[in-house]
This record gives structure tokens, sequence and C-alpha cells, in this order.
């Protein structure tokens, strides 16, 4: 409870020089002064109270100028495990930004053969290269095998058709043939094929309800002797891509004919031309045009034979061959052509401009300087 000060008024005869008249003056009574409590005045005192003010307050302290807020630090995104057992769950509501890995028992796959190594060292087989690993190679030059397993049970036409079904890549197959248990026939660059080829394993269906297994290898190119029924195919076939009325033969791109398939005769290889060359001298001298064409032919040595008999022939198509150097064409020595095409061989790289090359190519072929 507060504690009061407690003070009286008394009347007294009011001063001449009071501004109110009947007023009176006031007096204020010490509190030490017990004994003037008990005055009794007429009319009765008037009885005030004031309560105790608190202290004065303190003035607060002057606020510090204005300052913005740091800017948030970035998020913090844990880096990917270091070791492929780890397994990252996904972020949890209460640290949506912290992945917690979940450490689980590393088993490295095995497989039959990892451990044959030298020194008994386990080696991974480096699978990204496609040059380790033949039966996924993508290169498209060079010769793929494709393999059919157990396919000498089932009709080679309609093997053949039913993977044409299944790829869209074109192909050609080369020498297609038995081989064993199985179905063979060779591609030449054309690893777009053989890729297509490879990825529809188990997945072409026969009349049977089996599945085809195929198989894709690099492989040489095949090697294969001539009977005498194949050499008269061979004349059947160009018989046919001669024209009489304008003494034209085509011989462009001639080991990937269709009606080849059962035989494997590139012009590149000296008995295979030594055999066209035979055909043409006996049977076909007064020919004007040959096209060789798409061959790879890298020498001239077997057509050389043919300039004292073929004394008609005007033109010579010699264009997308594997002719490397001028030198090759003095076998062309004596040949009264009027016309010859060698854009797209390898000699055609080594000029600069097109009057030297003109210069040297006749200078070789006629003897013109």
């Amino acid at each position: 409870m507060r504690k009061r000060h407690t003070c009286f008024l008394a009347p007294s005869s009011p001063p001449p020089s009071l501004p109110f008249p009947g007023s009176h003056p006031l007096f204020i009574l010490p509190l030490n002064a017990p004994h003037l409590l008990s005055l009794h005045l007429d009319p009765p005192p008037l009885s005030l109270s004031f309560p105790r003010l608190p202290p004065p307050l303190l003035s607060p302290p002057p606020r510090p100028p204005f300052s913005p807020l740091p800017p948030d630090p970035p998020p913090f995104y844990p880096p990917p495990p270091r070791h492929p057992h780890l397994l990252s769950l996904p972020p949890s509501p209460s640290s949506p930004l912290l992945p917690s890995p979940l450490p689980l028992p590393h088993h490295p796959v095995r497989w039959q053969g990892m451990y044959k190594t030298r020194g008994g060292r386990r080696r991974m087989q480096d699978t990204r290269n496609p040059r380790n690993n033949p039966n996924t190679s993508t290169s498209n030059m060079g010769w793929h095998k494709i393999i059919i397993r157990d396919g000498c049970m089932y009709d080679k036409n309609e093997v053949l058709d039913n993977l044409k079904e299944y790829v869209e890549e074109p192909f050609v197959p080369i020498l297609y043939e038995v081989e064993g248990n199985s179905l063979v026939f060779y591609l030449e660059d054309n690893g777009a094929a053989a890729k297509a080829i490879t990825n529809v394993n188990r997945r072409v269906t026969m009349r049977n309800g089996s599945r085809l297994i195929i198989c894709n290898n690099r492989s040489p190119p095949p090697n294969r002797p001539l009977s005498v029924q194949q050499q008269e195919k061979v004349m059947h076939i160009m018989s046919e891509r001669y024209c009489l009325e304008l003494k034209r033969l085509d011989l462009k791109n001639f080991h990937n004919a269709p009606s080849l398939m059962q035989i494997f005769f590139p012009l590149y290889r000296t008995p295979n031309m030594k055999i066209i060359v035979d055909i043409i001298i006996q049977n076909i001298p007064q020919v004007e045009e040959i096209d060789l064409s798409c061959n790879k032919i890298h020498t001239l040595e077997e057509i050389e034979r043919i300039i004292p008999v073929c004394t008609n022939l005007k033109r010579l198509n010699l264009e997308k061959n594997k002719l490397m150097n001028v030198d090759c064409l003095a076998k062309l020595q004596g040949l009264a052509i009027m016309e010859l095409s060698l854009e797209g061989n390898p000699l055609c790289d080594k000029f600069t401009d097109t009057e030297t090359y003109f210069r040297q190519v006749t200078f070789v072929v006629f003897q013109v300087t």
C-alpha cells in the first residue's frame, strides 16, 4: 500500500493583498510535528492525498543507423557419391537441400573369363572402345561377317526376307552360303547395316515359332576360288550388262550385284580381273566404252592386255577406285581413248590445280608434253 502525505489547511483572516476575498492562505504543516495533528479547526480541514511519483526515466539510447540484413548463403548441393554402391535418397522434408546417401553392400559383377589374365589380377574388360568388342563394332568401313546360328534348318530366302522386314538399313549380302549348321553372309563397308542386323538378335520369328540368333564379327575379305560353273555365271551376268547398241559394258560395283550373292567376285583381285579381260577379248573386242568405277581397283596390269585387241575403245571410266599415283596410268599407253575418268581416286588429291593435273596425266598416258 502506498504511503500518503497529509497536510491541513487552516482558515485565517484574509490579508488585504489577497486577490480573492474570502480565500484563506495555505499553510503546509511539516510531517515531523505530530503535536499539530490534534488541532481542531472550524471549519474542518480539507484532506488531500499526493501519490509518490516514480523516479524520472532516463532517455533511451540512440538507435543505430539502418543496415540491411546480410544476404542468405547460397544453397548447398552435396556432390554425387564417389562410389557406385552409395544410393542417394530423395530430399527429406526437414532438410530439402541435403539428400542423405545410404551405403549399400557392394557386390562386383562377375562373368566367365574375367579372372583369366596374367598373374591372376582381376581386370575389367574395356567395352567403351568398340574395337575391343567386335560384336558391337560400329565402323562403316571394312568387312563384317553375319552368322545366323542353326540357320541351316531354315530356307535361305525366307531368312533373308524376314531380316529385311526388321532392318531398315539397306544391305546386299555377299557370299550367302551355309557354313556348318549356320547361315553366313558378308557385308562390305556397311557397318550401319551390320549393327542394325545385330540389334534384331532373337527378335526375328520364323514360321515354327523359333527366333534367329544373329552374331556380327569383323572379318577379312572372303577368298573363294571360282569353279567352271561360276565362271560361266559371271559371263552370263556380263552379257546382261552389255548394251549392244551403244557397245557399252557396265561393270560398275560389279561384286555387289544382286545376282552375285552366291559368288564373291571383286575386280580388285588380279585373278578375277584376268577372267574379265579374257571374256572381253574373246567375246566383245568391238566394245567402245567400259565402266569400271567403284571396284577398288589399285592396279591396271590386266587392263593393259586389251590395248592391242580393243582398238575401238574410246571411253574408259575408272572413277572411285584406289589408284594411288599417276605412274600407274603408264599401263594405258597406246590406248587411243578420247575420254578417261579418274575422279575419286587418291591420285587426284596430290594436285592443287587442274592445269598441273591435266598436264601430268596427258604426259603419262599419251606421251604429250
